[in-house]
């Protein structure tokens, strides 16, 4: 099931919780949460003063009974990492939760991330387990030194995994026929990369095969690109480009992954793009496509 979401007054993050879209503004601590079931909208619990304001990561389980937040703020230096769940969560904060519900609610995790205050998340992906999630990070004042971390959302417990990044950038899916993570590359190009042991640490990145075929259009005025996974080696790439006088384009191109004979990454021969015109409202536009 598709739904697409675009937000066009302050930056907003957007990530997906089962059937629900959990909207959050980087302005305000209000939430709200639509219901692609029932096509609901609804207010959801306020964001903690943690996580306001900065950068956020936004990361659910498996299960899609947790929503684990990162926070980074380069300029005062400041790191959150938070959990939105039903569960009762007494052992961590017993002053704070005396009487848990199962109304949605947000805990300070008791684990802080062990990466640098100076860090800047580059990519993430959740593990085929769907408890493990593994974050990669670099230095804000060293563009070539890298690290990745995983989080073990069932112990509670950081491990480090080496010296290297992440192929992609921000958000990778793992898919069960390539058996692979897959993501966006910053220069355009789709990648998969072999999925890390959780319990060992790499001399050097995991293995990596990129598409020889750039799918990221990058116009002139292009604001950058979103990778969705739609299950089953299918993706949908969406790229907005800002036009000079009036409005935005957007184009929207859905795709299949294989390996070739040769065990190169591939783009399948069927593929769909559309483009649309959309008017100007106001200063920002930015969609963001899921498959639910």
């Amino acid at each position: 099931m598709w739904d697409f979401t675009a937000f066009n007054f302050y930056p907003v993050n957007f990530t997906a919780l089962g059937s629900n879209i959990f909207i959050a503004s980087n302005r305000h601590p209000g939430t709200m949460v639509y219901d692609t079931e029932t096509g609901g909208l609804a207010i959801g619990p306020l964001l903690p003063d943690p996580l306001l304001g900065g950068t956020r990561v936004f990361a659910a389980t498996g299960d899609t009974q947790q929503l684990y937040a990162l926070k980074y703020r380069i300029c005062d230096m400041q790191q959150a990492f938070e959990v939105m769940s039903t569960a009762c969560v007494e052992d961590w904060h017993p002053t704070s939760f005396p009487n848990p519900s199962q109304d949605w609610s947000w805990a300070t995790v008791p684990s802080p991330p062990p990466f640098p205050k100076d860090s800047l998340i580059t990519a993430y992906a959740m593990h085929p387990d769907g408890r493990t999630l593994f974050v990669s990070c670099g230095s804000n004042h060293d563009t070539h030194h890298h690290h990745t971390y995983s989080f073990d959302t069932k112990n509670h417990k950081w491990r480090s995994h080496g010296d290297w990044a992440l192929p992609f950038q921000n958000q990778g899916y793992f898919d069960g026929e390539l058996d692979a993570w897959v993501g966006l590359r910053k220069d355009g190009y789709v990648c998969a990369c072999r999925v890390p042991s959780r319990s060992r640490t790499l001399a050097a990145q995991p293995d990596w095969k990129m598409a020889k075929e750039e799918l990221f259009l990058e116009h002139p005025g292009s604001m950058g690109a979103t990778l969705t996974h739609m299950g089953n080696a299918r993706f949908c790439l969406v790229e907005t480009e800002e036009l000079e006088f009036d409005g935005f384009m957007l184009y929207i191109t859905i795709f299949g992954l294989k390996y070739n004979h040769e065990g190169e990454l591939q783009p399948t021969a069927r593929r769909t793009t559309k483009s649309c015109r959309l008017h100007r409202n106001l200063l920002q536009f930015s969609p963001v496509a899921f498959w639910l």
